[in-house]
């Protein structure tokens, strides 16, 4: 009999106020107070996961507000967590044991431990920010959740839904958020996005005006908050299914949604998409090159061997030759998205959606087809039939396009390309602050060093006999 595996959990303390901050929610340990606290599962979405506790726990329904930032504290401990919550029904009776006290009559000597003091101090002075009209944190703002609840209510009427009350919420910082709503038909989702996705508001506002078969359809927007509330989309997550057929559905409606985008792609780039068109990948490879020779003499560890210089410059040569090549293909621009897995692709019987759009991008349709199918070839490690049917299948579908020639050469250099195309993209590699982060710096290296195997196999496919 196999024992069950002891999952990790993290211990946070709760940080719950009442009447815009008046009050808190503290629990008496003998002559002085504690912050409530409890044990989630680690790596798990944590906003979920501390509202389901919380309910299970002392029978409160709470709304997950942000984990404030403890650097300020004297003594800061790593493996102590905070979290603010706010409760949905303010005057629910508290489980024995929790009560609460006016934060005006709480000190540091109050208690048990006086970095709760802090926390929670420094939390309530936020929160009479908020209260006077900071927009820049919409969701550290006591009592948004009730703004948004009565919103959506208003969104839905005309579209004949209303709310049961059961919702569950997945994201939970100061400028992020992201709930569903259950209701008495289709559930519906709110989700919206700050820095440094922001983009992904005008992406997904674009694309429901250009292609709104192809995403789940919007009915309201709150642009104030870079949010938008959406349908559920019928379907199943694609990475949930093991036939193979939608794999192929969606395959197919990849290349009908890129298709349809030509026309668009000012429009697409003016929402925010990146570039990475064919002149901007070339222009960027001198530089991320030279980035990489950097960060290659920066590895401290010998295996996997860092690429030495003489490497990274035939790595350029090979790359220029594909990049020029590429272009003189002279494939269309389209919409691509960078983080296009399974996860993010619903489909159904007779329909398929894409979803979470922060990633797009303007440049070639293979890159995300290259994307989708890693994922399939990644669970087994031979090519399988299935493989090159998916090939097959999205390679005849840009047939109406372009040659049977083109089509072939595109798909031997998206590999190396996409690889490339990502790295650039993603503007890591440029960052000053970001790059300095080791665990950064091994993702890059360990892009470049796939970048190199690609080149290998796919450059000298591609110049003349």
């Amino acid at each position: 009999m196999e024992l069950p595996r002891s999952v990790a959990k993290d211990r946070w303390r709760i940080i719950l106020p009442r009447r815009k901050g008046s009050e808190l929610l503290v629990l008496p340990e003998g002559p002085r107070e504690c912050l409530p606290n409890l044990e989630i599962p680690s790596n798990t979405r944590l906003a979920e996961q501390l509202n389901e506790t919380i309910k299970r726990t002392w029978g409160l329904e709470t709304i997950s507000l942000f984990a404030p930032n403890v650097s300020f504290l004297p003594a800061p401990i790593p493996d102590i967590r905070y979290h603010v919550v706010e409760l949905t029904r303010p005057n629910d009776p508290l489980p024995p044991g929790l009560q609460w006290v006016p934060f005006s009559s709480l000190s540091g000597t109050s208690f048990e431990d006086s970095r709760d003091f802090l926390v929670a101090q420094r939390v309530l002075q936020e929160f009479q920010q908020t209260t006077h009209g900071a927009q820049d944190q919409p969701f550290a703002r006591p009592g948004w959740f009730r703004d948004l609840l009565l919103w959506t209510v208003d969104a839905i009427t005309p579209w004949n839904l209303q709310v049961t009350g059961r919702f569950q919420q997945f994201n939970a910082t100061p400028t992020f958020s992201l709930i569903r709503f259950e209701t008495n038909g289709p559930a519906v989702w709110f989700k919206a996005v700050g820095p440094p996705n922001e983009r992904e508001f005008l992406v997904t506002t674009t694309l429901a005006e250009i292609v709104p078969c192809r995403i789940p359809q919007l009915i309201a927007r709150r642009p104030e908050w870079n949010g938008w509330l959406s349908l559920e989309a019928a379907g199943t997550p694609l990475g949930d299914v093991d036939e193979f057929g939608p794999w192929k559905r969606a395959t197919l409606a990849l290349a009908a949604l890129q298709i349809e985008s030509v026309d668009h792609i000012p429009r697409l780039l003016r929402a925010g998409s990146r570039d990475a068109r064919s002149a901007t990948l070339m222009g960027a490879l001198d530089a991320f090159i030279d980035r990489m020779t950097e960060m290659m003499r920066l590895q401290t560890k010998s295996s996997p061997a860092p690429l030495t210089g003489p490497e990274l410059l035939q790595l350029k040569r090979d790359m220029n030759i594909a990049l020029v090549r590429f272009q003189e293909l002279g494939l269309p621009d389209t919409l691509g998205h960078f983080d296009f897995n399974p996860t993010n692709v619903i489909v159904s019987k007779d329909d398929c959606v894409f979803l979470d759009w922060a990633e797009a991008y303007v440049g070639c349709p293979f890159f995300t087809f290259e994307y989708l199918s890693q994922f399939l070839r990644n669970a087994s490690p031979k090519v399988t039939d299935e493989d090159r049917e998916l090939v097959r299948a999205y390679g005849l579908a840009w047939q109406s396009l372009l040659s049977p020639s083109v089509v072939h050469e595109a798909l031997l250099l998206s590999p190396l390309l996409a690889v490339f195309a990502y790295a650039v993209c993603s503007d890591t590699w440029t960052d000053a602050q970001r790059i300095q982060d080791p665990q950064v710096q091994a993702y890059l290296r360990t892009l470049t060093r796939r970048m190199n195997i690609e080149a290998k196999k796919a450059v000298p496919r591609c110049l003349p006999c």
